[in-house]
């Protein structure tokens, strides 16, 4: 029989309450990245992570995904997008950088889960919110 899993709201990560060294996701350089990484990268202000975790497990990271601001080339998109916009060589977005369910709880072992639906929503209602503050145009990861 499987677990029951109730998760809490991604979180932003907190090294001395989060256990990374247990998180395993099958992808070898993400798993190197919240294991030894992110901490380095947030507190050189070039990332933020955001970890998912159990109710009654809020040390054991589940699922994580990053963000960090990014600025993409206005010529290298598609005419449909830029028509209406004002001409500029570069256009500010939010980059989803890093994505990881840990291999105990992706949705081809688990299929009634779907933590990497629940990380995706989230990770685009926080950009949605920060363009609201700071502008970050909306884009598809289609056209790049």
């Amino acid at each position: 029989m499987e677990e029951t899993l109730t998760v809490v709201q991604p979180v932003l990560l907190d090294v001395a309450k989060h256990n990374r060294a247990e998180f395993t996701c099958g992808v070898s350089g993400l798993d190197v990245f919240i294991k030894e990484k992110a901490r380095k990268e947030a507190e050189q202000n070039l990332n933020r992570t955001f970890v998912l975790t159990a109710k009654d497990r809020p040390a054991q990271i589940i699922g994580y995904y990053t963000l960090s601001p990014k600025h993409i080339k206005t010529a290298d998109l598609p005419a449909e997008l830029t028509r209406k916009l004002p001409w500029y060589s570069n256009i500010g977005v939010t980059l989803l950088g890093r994505f990881a369910v840990a291999e105990k709880y992706q949705s081809n072992k688990r299929k009634d889960l779907k933590l990497g639906q629940l990380l995706l929503n989230d990770a685009k209602l926080r950009a949605w919110k920060a363009s609201k503050e700071i502008g970050s145009f909306q884009i598809s990861s289609i056209y790049l």
